[in-house]
C-alpha cells in the first residue's frame, strides 16, 4: 500500500473512531465495521517482518554450530575398543545366563518357605516390641510433662507470668526508643 493510501486508511479510522464515539448506540454497529476495515487496511500496509537474508547462517557460524555438528557426527562412530568392550560384556552375560538357573536351584533349597514365614514373623514381633518402647517412652515424656506443669496451674503462678511479661514488655518499649531516637554529635568535642 502506497503512502496516501496508508494516510486515507488511518484517516477513515480515526473518522470512523470519532464519529462512533459522537453518534452513540445509532449506527454503532455500521461504524465499528467500517473502523476495524480502515484497521485491517493499515495492518496489512506495514510491511513483513524479516530478518536479512543469511542471517541465520551467520548467527549459527558465528555460534560455532558447524563445528558441533561434526563433534556429533564424530561421536556416532564407535572406536575399535569400545566395540570389542561392548561384544566382551555381552558375552559375559550370554554366558551367565548359562549358570543362573543351577545358582538359583541351589540357593532355593537354603531358603524354604517355612524359613520366609519365620523370618517375617520375627521382623513383625521386632517391629511390634520397637513401637511399644516408643509409646512407653512417650507416656513417661507426658507424665513428667503434666508433673512439671502442674505447680504452673495457680493463681500466684499466673501472677508471677503475668510480672514477667510486662516487664519484658517494658523493657522491649525501653529498648525500642533508645535506638529510634535522635541523634546529634552535638556533645561531642571536636578532636
Amino acid at each position: 500500500m502506497s503512502r496516501p493510501a496508508a494516510e486515507d486508511a488511518l484517516s477513515r479510522f480515526l473518522a470512523a473512531e470519532l464519529a462512533r464515539s459522537e453518534d452513540g448506540a445509532e449506527r454503532s454497529a455500521e461504524l465499528t465495521e467500517s473502523a476495524e476495515e480502515a484497521l485491517f487496511a493499515l495492518f496489512a500496509a506495514l510491511p513483513e517482518l524479516a530478518p536479512p537474508a543469511g542471517f541465520a547462517e551467520r548467527t549459527l557460524a558465528r555460534a560455532g554450530v558447524g563445528a558441533l555438528e561434526t563433534m556429533a557426527a564424530r561421536s556416532r562412530r564407535w572406536a575399535p575398543w569400545q566395540r570389542g568392550l561392548l561384544l566382551a560384556a555381552l558375552a559375559g552375560v550370554a554366558w551367565s545366563a548359562s549358570w543362573v538357573p543351577a545358582v538359583l536351584k541351589a540357593l532355593g533349597h537354603l531358603v524354604s518357605p517355612v524359613g520366609l514365614i519365620n523370618a517375617a514373623n520375627g521382623a513383625a514381633t521386632a517391629m511390634i516390641l520397637g513401637l511399644s518402647e516408643v509409646l512407653e517412652l512417650g507416656q513417661r515424656i507426658l507424665v513428667l510433662g503434666l508433673v512439671v506443669s502442674h505447680p504452673f496451674k495457680t493463681p500466684t503462678a499466673a501472677w508471677v507470668g503475668a510480672a514477667c511479661l510486662g516487664a519484658s514488655w517494658l523493657a522491649f518499649r525501653s529498648l525500642r526508643d533508645l535506638l529510634s531516637r535522635q541523634r546529634s554529635w552535638a556533645h561531642v568535642e571536636p578532636v
